[in-house]
C-alpha cells in the first residue's frame, strides 16, 4: 500500500510504502498514454503522456532511485530495487525524458 506524506528529500509530499516491496517487484504505472492523471506533454513529444495520480504526481527525483522504470502497453511502470517499509520512492526523472520525449525540470 502507498501513502502520501511530507517527504525527507525535498519541501513536498513523497509517496511511501507502507509495506516491504522486494526486489523485482511492480511498484504501479508512474505515467501513460492513456488519460491517468495530469497530461505532460511539450512541443518536442511526438503524443502525450499522463502522469498517474499517485506516483507520477508523487514520487520524487533521485540519481540513485529504488525503482526502476520498464515500458509495457504503454505504460511506464516502476520496479522495486527493494524497497523497505516507510521508505520513499524514488525513480531518475531522467528516464521520462528518454523513454517519451518529455524533458522534466531537473533544476532543484
Amino acid at each position: 500500500m502507498l501513502e502520501i506524506k511530507q517527504s525527507q528529500l525535498c519541501e513536498s509530499n513523497g509517496v511511501f510504502s507502507n509495506t516491504p516491496l522486494p526486489q523485482g517487484e511492480v511498484v504501479g504505472i508512474w505515467a501513460s498514454k492513456s488519460t491517468v492523471g495530469r497530461k505532460l506533454f511539450q512541443k518536442s513529444m511526438k503524443e502525450p503522456w499522463y502522469e498517474s495520480q499517485v506516483l507520477g504526481r508523487y514520487t520524487n527525483h533521485s540519481l540513485t532511485p529504488n525503482t526502476e522504470v520498464f515500458l509495457e502497453n504503454d505504460n511506464l511502470f516502476l520496479r522495486s530495487k527493494g524497497i523497505e517499509i516507510n521508505e520513499e520512492i524514488t525513480v531518475d526523472y531522467k528516464v521520462l525524458e528518454k523513454l517519451t520525449g518529455y524533458k522534466p525540470n531537473l533544476n532543484f
